[in-house]
């Protein structure tokens, strides 16, 4: 029985593995896309924010709009996304029976604000790159 229990954690190992590395990479995808889509997107206000720069705007008032955009698009694009997660909960629990008994709610709804969070602070940190990038350049560079 114990040889039993023995494989059983040893083959659980190695599926755990198998899968933590699917979702490293998974992870990694996402984020260079919403990096590289906040870049293409903010690529087409290089002139806009080169514009404010010669009208004498500083740097954090440059900043602040494109900052708060990105900061509430983020967010609720985690929104969106625990909606969805939560869906899918929900619909589980009732076409599955016994899965209402691994579901712990107070570890779901943190979940969701780390969703809200992370979103909301991706696209900030993404955004911030790609406006600093663009004041950084001199005229010649922006075209």
């Amino acid at each position: 029985m114990t040889d039993l229990v023995d494989s059983i954690n040893k083959n659980l190992l190695k599926v755990s593995l198998v899968l933590g590395g699917f979702i490293l990479i998974l992870i990694i995808t996402v984020i260079m896309l919403i990096n590289n889509t906040i870049r293409l997107a903010l690529f087409s206000q290089r002139f806009l924010i080169r514009s404010m720069q010669l009208v004498g705007a500083t740097r954090a008032f440059i900043r602040k709009p494109f900052l708060a955009r990105a900061w509430f698009f983020g967010m609720l694009a985690g929104a969106i996304a625990s909606m969805i997660l939560f869906g899918l909960v929900k619909y589980t629990q009732a076409n599955i029976e016994g899965f209402g008994l691994l579901h712990n709610e107070q570890m779901l709804f943190m979940l969701f604000a780390v969703l809200v969070g992370v979103g909301g602070v991706l696209s900030a940190l993404s955004t911030l790159r790609a406006v600093n990038k663009y004041l950084n350049m001199s005229l010649d560079e922006l075209y």
